[in-house]
Formats: structure tokens, C-alpha cells, sequence
């Protein structure tokens, strides 16, 4: 006996489920027959779409924007080095010329004829 309850609880449920399903398709096709609705539906579809290619767009630009930052991080860097290669070479040239002077005023005009 519980199980042939148990079978028409269940059979209840499935006539609800099936009841709503229907219910909802009707009011579906009432929607799809609804001249506003259509056009509703087809400016969604639309600005759907639109935001689909927002996100592209902006995940593209993220994109773009991160290598512009590890460019320039490169170019600081490179800039940095150039800038101490510089003045490495102004401090090489600053000694050059200090062992120039000392050696011209050590051996004056010998220096000059070697």
C-alpha cells in the first residue's frame, strides 16, 4: 500500500513538472507571437553581442597594455644600463686623462716625442 502511494506521489510530480514545462512553453510562444516582445528579444540579442565584443576588445587592450608595460620596464632597464655604461666610460676617460697630465708633467716634451 505505501508503495503505490510512494508511486502516485511520484506520478503527481512528474504531472506538475510537465504541467510548468508546458506552461512555460506556451508563454513562450506567446512572447515569439508578441510583435514588442520579438523586438525586445532581437535588441538583447544585439546588445548581447555588442558586449561580447567589448570583452574581446577588452581583453585585447589588457593584453596590448601588458607588453607596453614589459617593453618599457625593458627600455628603463636598457636605459639604466646605457646610462651606467656612460658613466663608466666618462670615469675611464677622467682617469685617461689624469694619467695624460701626470705623464706630461713627469716627462714634459719626451713625453711628447715618444
Amino acid at each position: 500500500m505505501l508503495k503505490a502511494e510512494s508511486i502516485k506521489s511520484e506520478m503527481n510530480d512528474i504531472e506538475t513538472e510537465i504541467s510548468k514545462h508546458v506552461h512555460i512553453e506556451h508563454e513562450k510562444r506567446e512572447i515569439e507571437s508578441n510583435p514588442q516582445m520579438v523586438k525586445i528579444k532581437k535588441d538583447i540579442e544585439q546588445i548581447t553581442t555588442k558586449i561580447s565584443m567589448l570583452d574581446s576588445n577588452i581583453f585585447a587592450l589588457k593584453g596590448m597594455l601588458s607588453q607596453s608595460d614589459e617593453e618599457m620596464s625593458l627600455t628603463k632597464e636598457d636605459l639604466m644600463s646605457k646610462l651606467l655604461q656612460r658613466a663608466d666610460f666618462v670615469a675611464q676617460r677622467e682617469e685617461l686623462d689624469e694619467m695624460h697630465e701626470v705623464s706630461k708633467k713627469s716627462y714634459g716634451n719626451d713625453f711628447y716625442n715618444y
